[in-house]
């Protein structure tokens, strides 16, 4: 038998073009211009189609085999052969038809593109910027120290007492005289003062203080201050802060001192006194009766080094001379009248 040996312009193999027009190997439609015609032209393709289609025949029945061309019916056979082997049907065969007389083929579908993950994009953009933050901080850090002059360290002679932070306790007693820097206080009397209280089984606590300052007259001490009413037996973790006279509960105050709340003394009138000025008079705090003969008197002076580089703590802790329970109390009048503030002639 007369073969036709060809080249299918698609996958490039070679096969019997008399055998079938389209390539074994991939399915495309190869046509041979030197042959001259294809073995199954456009027209029989479609006329075959119109065969196998019920619209075909106006009185809706069956041709008779000797009504078909065995020849055509051939063709056919091979043609829907090939169009099984490709998964497709007679209207993609039509319409591959229709294309170029050159080469029909049949073309693969394009595999999606799988999409980019968006939460692996911004982990990469972040740390691309952080590593650019790095770089450029390295680079700023370099260009500077090689812009900069060197500069000797300053050096500081110190004496043993100065060098580092210092931190004291010292246990005192009432009248005595204490210092620390240019401040000097003495703590007298610790009693109960004899007024009302905004709430029922608490009591007012005042403790007289006199303090003074030996700072030259333009000058100020560096010390300040924090006064606090310790319960002895909490081992100092429960403490009374002294009762607000000038920022308190308007109303509380008003039960405690009437409209004298500000004769009495507060921390910031005793820290930063300036030179030569005094002040005296009692600081209130507002305490459970329960907690009356339990009590110690503590005050914390902070002061810094003349250059600011170190800072000084001590504390002062005086108890009571006697139970608060049993000590006489103070009237309300007198505690007002205790107050003074006296200031250094200019």
């Amino acid at each position: 038998m007369a073969k036709q040996m060809i080249t299918c312009e698609s996958c490039g193999r070679r096969y019997d073009y008399l055998e079938s027009e389209s390539c074994p190997y991939c399915g495309a439609f190869n046509y041979d211009k030197e042959i001259g015609s294809h073995l199954c032209t456009t027209e029989d393709v479609e006329r075959i189609v119109e065969m196998r289609t019920p619209e075909h025949f106006d009185d809706e029945t069956d041709p008779q085999p000797e009504e078909l061309d065995k020849g055509l019916m051939r063709k056919y056979a091979r043609a829907r052969r090939r169009l099984d082997r490709l998964e497709t049907t007679e209207d993609v065969f039509r319409s591959a038809l229709k294309g170029s007389r050159d080469s029909v083929r049949w073309e693969r579908p394009e595999k999606k593109k799988k999409k980019s993950h968006t939460v692996r994009t911004v982990i990469v953009i972040f740390v691309g910027i952080w590593v650019l933050s790095m770089v450029l901080g390295v680079l700023t850090a370099l260009f500077d120290s090689l812009s900069e002059p060197s500069h000797p360290e300053p050096s500081y002679s110190y004496s043993d007492a100065e060098i580092g932070d210092t931190f004291d306790t010292i246990y005192g007693i009432q009248n005595t005289e204490y210092t620390a820097e240019e401040f000097h206080f003495t703590v007298g009397d610790i009693a109960v003062i004899d007024t009302e209280t905004p709430e029922e089984g608490t009591v007012v606590v005042g403790v007289y203080l006199d303090g003074w300052s030996t700072a030259p007259s333009d000058g100020y001490s560096m010390v300040s201050s924090n006064p606090e009413l310790i319960v002895s037996s909490s081992g100092e973790g429960y403490r009374y802060s002294p009762i607000d006279t000038l920022y308190g509960d308007e109303e509380d105050l008003q039960t405690m001192f009437g409209y004298n709340s500000l004769s009495f003394l507060q921390a910031y009138e005793i820290s930063y006194l300036s030179g030569g000025n005094a002040v005296r008079g009692y600081i209130p705090f507002l305490v459970d009766k329960d907690d009356l003969d339990d009590l110690r008197f503590e005050l914390t002076l902070t002061w810094y080094s003349e250059d600011y580089l170190y800072e000084n703590t001590r504390v002062y802790i005086i108890e009571p001379l006697e139970p608060l329970s049993t000590h006489p109390t103070v009237s309300l009048e007198e505690a007002v009248n205790s107050y003074q503030m006296e200031y250094a002639e200019w």
